[in-house]
């Protein structure tokens, strides 16, 4: 049989008196052991009983639905990366060829992240080849181009959503691409940022049912 899952109770107190003369004097969510670690690493300027309502609302039926649903968008990434912010604010971008490397090489053992990196990053380096002192050649856009499937419209692989490839590698990026070419780019980007919103919109009416269901009971 399997083991039921420990419970912890959280009092958390009311936020203004309508709601205690609906509820009584304290409201208890009943939270499942694993919020714990994250009720007790809340930031101080939290609100405790929004904490214990962000927490119910996590746990939701509703809101797993549309976890899941982000876990898998996010699975389709054809291999790791352990690029961000830190990559942008080292100044001018690298070539594409050079900032995959860089951000699919593991800072610890200097090694490929997974099998698919590493085949990709082999492959462009032997493109790219060695000068006469046996030093790596840089790799350029091109090779990066020749080696990687093909990107989706509008989008700069690992720099996240919102950066296209006029806005992080300047003109010459998209100069190659015909004028229906930019303009599929630019609807695609457009149906993106609908998705991302339509996904924003869901998750806050969830927690904002979830809120005035706890208010309720």
């Amino acid at each position: 049989m399997r083991a039921r899952k420990k419970l912890l109770w959280v009092e958390l107190p009311q936020m203004n008196s309508g709601i205690r003369r609906l509820n009584g004097k304290r409201i208890s969510i009943h939270l499942p052991r694993h919020m714990r670690e994250y009720i007790s690493h809340k930031p101080e300027q939290t609100i405790t009983t929004r904490m214990g309502q962000s927490c119910a609302v996590q746990d939701s039926p509703e809101h797993q639905v549309i976890s899941e649903r982000n876990k898998r968008n996010r699975s389709k990434q054809i291999a790791k990366h352990t690029s961000g912010e830190k990559i942008r604010e080292e100044g001018a971008p690298p070539s594409q060829g050079d900032f995959f490397v860089l951000s699919h090489t593991s800072r610890k053992t200097n090694d490929a992240l997974d099998g698919q990196s590493r085949e990709y990053i082999e492959k462009m380096k032997e493109l790219a080849g060695r000068d006469e002192n046996g030093n790596q050649q840089p790799l350029s856009d091109e090779i990066y181009r020749q080696v990687m499937p093909r990107e989706r419209h509008g989008r700069v692989r690992l720099m996240g959503r919102g950066v296209t490839p006029t806005s992080y590698f300047g003109s010459q990026a998209s100069s190659h691409g015909t004028t229906s070419d930019r303009v599929a780019k630019l609807e695609n980007e457009m149906a993106e940022m609908r998705r991302v919103a339509q996904e924003k919109e869901e998750e806050r009416q969830h927690e904002l049912d979830e809120i005035k269901r706890g208010f309720d009971a």
